[in-house]
């Protein structure tokens, strides 16, 4: 069974204590997005630990914790949480993707500097590079775990290209001193040498984690329409929880594509192909053709690189 907890009122709902008790029966835990730009404290026989980064399924020891590939992955706060718990007498059994993406030292940087130039008309960021983190993401110029262990003078190439618009923003908007090819280099090197030990790359774990991004991908397109087809023509907090699900449902297609699987892709295809015509044929019999899951069709056509489920779902949201 894959159960999934998702927070529908902007954080703060106890998402990590009830990930907590969960995990007690559980045998995988995964973190699917969000960065530590917020916390979950948990308080057991070991002690209170808050955590930002980590799952909070790393206490129990037949529990294997992912950081997935949604996540906003700080290397420097993962290590210090991984230290805490060891000292404490934790020993966490967890693994991350190699295609989640990595919060750099300038990110946390650019927030402060944008911070202090906003002034008085500043956000009241947390400071801890969440809005520049995603801002490169979106524009493909961050850096994922493989990368690391990719080519060095590829990598390089790419730090070179990065910096060139990185170093531009600090002369002048927030005149500060630029960044060195070098120094993200070197910084990249020591995240390699302090993650290596948990990157999940062997063919079991490749398996799991495809099966449960099938079932995560299943849950959030059937979550997504159900909720938008009962609440949405009532209520906007439906149409926000119909879109947030098929924001999921697309992250996990997305990632389940990358894997060179067919007999997988084959099943999946299937699957979401049946969910989608009859919910299609449901709504244009029983809410006369209005189509209130187009914020879940929608962000799903938007966020997968799959062309060919996407033109599906443009078929099936027009009728055409």
């Amino acid at each position: 069974m894959v159960k999934a907890i998702v927070g529908a009122n902007w954080g703060d709902e106890g998402k990590g204590k009830i990930t907590d008790c969960l995990a007690q029966e559980s045998d995988i835990v995964i973190r699917f997005q969000g960065g530590s730009n917020a916390g979950h404290t948990i308080i057991n026989n070991y002690g209170k630990f808050a955590l930002h980064q980590l799952p909070s399924g790393v206490f129990y020891d037949h529990t294997t914790n992912i950081i997935g590939n949604g996540v906003a992955f700080s290397v420097e706060n993962f290590v210090k949480e991984i230290a805490h718990l060891k000292e404490n007498g934790v020993n966490p059994n967890i693994l991350i993707s190699d295609r989640a993406q990595i919060v750099m030292p300038y990110h946390v940087a650019f927030d402060c500097y944008e911070e202090e130039r906003l002034s008085s008309r500043s956000f009241g960021s947390t400071k801890s590079g969440i809005a520049p983190f995603y801002s490169d993401k979106f524009a493909k110029i961050g850096f994922q775990v493989n990368e690391l262990f990719d080519d060095e003078e590829g990598l390089k190439e790419k730090i070179a290209g990065i910096l060139e618009v990185k170093n531009a923003t600090l002369k002048h908007l927030y005149h500060k001193e630029p960044i060195s090819v070098d120094e993200i280099f070197n910084k990249l090197m020591e995240y390699r040498e302090a993650i290596a030990p948990y990157i999940g790359d062997d063919g079991a774990f490749s398996m799991i984690y495809v099966l449960l991004l099938a079932g995560e991908a299943l849950i959030g397109i059937i979550m997504g329409f159900f909720i938008s087809i009962i609440f949405a023509a009532f209520s906007a907090a439906g149409q926000f929880l119909a879109f947030q699900m098929g924001l999921s449902a697309a992250s996990s297609y997305d990632a389940l594509s990358q894997v060179e699987n067919p007999l997988m892709g084959q099943f999946f295809n299937l699957v979401a192909m049946l969910v989608f015509m009859q919910t299609h044929w449901f709504q244009r019999l029983f809410l006369g053709g209005l189509v209130t899951s187009f914020s879940s069709l929608s962000a799903l056509s938007i966020s997968t690189a799959n062309e060919k489920l996407a033109r599906f779902m443009i078929t099936g949201l027009t009728g055409l």
